[in-house]
């Protein structure tokens, strides 16, 4: 999530939000490797002292292909996520 602007009327808001998502797959499949541009336009609406969002709108902006020979080597010296329970957000659970 990057940018958002919001605009306020009374118990009603529109809130445009930029955002980044990186999609990473298997490497024989090109088009699960990309990174996209997109937004949220949401409406929101404020009840009882609560804020919600009532409708949300998600475009896409750009995409852009990861190719394999771009990525470049994680330093062995860096802390590497994980997809199990060794990730180090189980520890901080600990």
């Amino acid at each position: 999530m990057a940018n958002c602007l919001v605009e306020l009327k009374d118990n009603r808001a529109v809130a445009e939000t930029y955002g980044t998502a990186v999609h990473q797959g298997l490497t024989d499949q090109p088009e699960t490797n990309l990174t996209v541009g997109f937004r949220f336009i949401d409406t929101l609406e404020c009840r009882a002292g609560e804020w919600k969002i009532l409708h949300r709108v998600a475009t896409t902006e750009w995409v852009k292909r990861n190719l394999p020979e771009q990525q470049w080597p994680i330093p062995a010296q860096l802390r590497r996520g994980s997809r199990d329970r060794q990730d180090p957000i189980y520890k901080a659970w600990d």
